[in-house]
């Protein structure tokens, strides 16, 4: 099976169904949105995410979705689950190596 791909669009739309809200970045970029929730804030390239760029959404992602693994199962919204599925696709292959 394929890994799943997913972009910093889909990123941002299911950290945004999680209660995250846009913050200010002290250097404006058109690529980037910040995000927050209380003690959760993360840095989103917009658009593909490539080799190092998928590495650090993973290292970042990994513990936001932990943190609300009963919101993200009890909503129906498919970015959060395609992101979701992203991060075990990706958990799993580093098991396997």
């Amino acid at each position: 099976m394929a890994q799943p791909t997913i972009t910093g669009d889909n990123i941002v739309a299911s950290l945004k169904i999680l209660g995250f809200v846009e913050s200010d970045m002290q250097s404006k970029s058109e690529n980037k949105v910040s995000l927050s929730n209380g003690e959760h804030k993360i840095i989103i390239t917009k658009g593909w995410l490539e080799n190092v760029e998928a590495n650090r959404m993973y290292q970042e992602l990994l513990p936001i979705f932990e943190a609300f693994e009963n919101q993200v199962q009890a909503s129906d919204d498919r970015n959060l689950h395609k992101v979701r599925d992203w991060l075990e696709a990706r958990t799993a292959k580093i098991r396997n190596r």
